[in-house]
């Protein structure tokens, strides 16, 4: 009886499946970006699509110690005893995202990490996309990542940033 290797039967059974192909510079305008008739859609669920993800989509950030309203970037925030709801609220704005994507959400203090896994949706404007308690939170140098989700392994890091927690005066 023949032996078949696995790559040869999905060539033979799945002709019209989609397959990794590299992004040349074909797919992308002067700028960089998607030409106009791609769309990351095509790209979503590979290797390769997370990679152009980290180039093409443009993320605006603000760490701020307001969840709504007028915001005001900061690096440093202090604990809050008498405000149990005092938290680092990360707003965001997804430029050039077409639909919602999965993102993994990191903050980490030294060897402690608080994750999850969430939705990135295209916006006009700043929104909350997640936020960690101050209550909790041990003082010291903190980061937040934002990294796309793979069932490959890591995601890429499309956005980190470095902060700093006090204890309140």
């Amino acid at each position: 009886m023949p032996r078949f290797h696995l790559p040869v039967l999905l060539a033979v059974f799945l002709p019209g499946a989609c397959v990794d192909a590299p992004i040349t510079s074909a797919h992308l305008s002067a700028d960089g970006q998607l030409r106009a008739s791609m769309t990351q859609h095509a790209f979503d669920s590979d290797s390769a699509g997370n990679r152009l993800a980290a180039r093409t989509l443009g993320l605006t950030a603000v760490l701020a110690p307001e969840a709504n309203g007028a915001l005001e970037d900061a690096t440093v925030f202090r604990t809050r005893a008498h405000d149990p709801e005092a938290a680092v609220n990360l707003h965001l704005r997804a430029d050039h995202l077409d639909a919602p994507r999965a993102v993994r959400f990191v903050w980490s203090h030294g060897e402690q990490r608080r994750e999850r896994i969430d939705f990135l949706t295209p916006s006009d404007t700043l929104i909350l996309a997640a936020s960690l308690p101050l209550r909790d939170a041990v003082p010291g140098e903190w980061a937040v990542e934002v990294s796309t989700v793979s069932a490959q392994g890591p995601g890429v890091v499309l956005y980190r940033r470095e902060f700093e927690v006090r204890q309140a005066d």
